[in-house]
């Protein structure tokens, strides 16, 4: 999948380049849907632009828990900013559930350990 630029597309949460299904390969975001009745809101793309922050934030802190059990070794890599202590903890079962294996159904994909190390190599 292309951009309108002609640039390979990229997911907007993780990164993962672009294919023809209608959810990200890794993180599962959706990124196209079949077309919305009515016209786009401002109150529908501020509810649009929420959950994307959240789904950037929660994929950034989960990719940082893979990386260092300390929450403040990649805080400027998160984005939303540094995690709350209860984001954290999650994000650390998280990591803690993909590094064992065990990873929840529609929640984390093993691979993502791969990409997500991959993303952060710049640090």
């Amino acid at each position: 999948m292309t951009s309108a630029a002609g640039e390979l597309a990229a997911c907007p949460v993780c990164g993962h380049p672009a294919g023809p299904e209608a959810a990200c390969g890794e993180c599962l975001w959706t990124l196209r849907s079949g077309p919305q009745p009515g016209p786009i809101t401002p109150e529908l793309r501020r509810e649009f632009e929420a959950r994307l922050e959240a789904a950037r934030h929660t994929w950034d802190t989960t990719v940082a828990a893979l990386l260092s059990p300390e929450r403040e070794t990649y805080q400027d890599q998160i984005r939303g900013g540094l995690p709350q202590a209860a984001e954290w903890a999650a994000a650390l079962q998280r990591a803690d559930l993909a590094a064992r294996g065990a990873v929840e159904a529609g929640t984390l994909h093993a691979r993502q350990v791969k990409s997500c190390r991959r993303g952060l190599t710049d640090v």
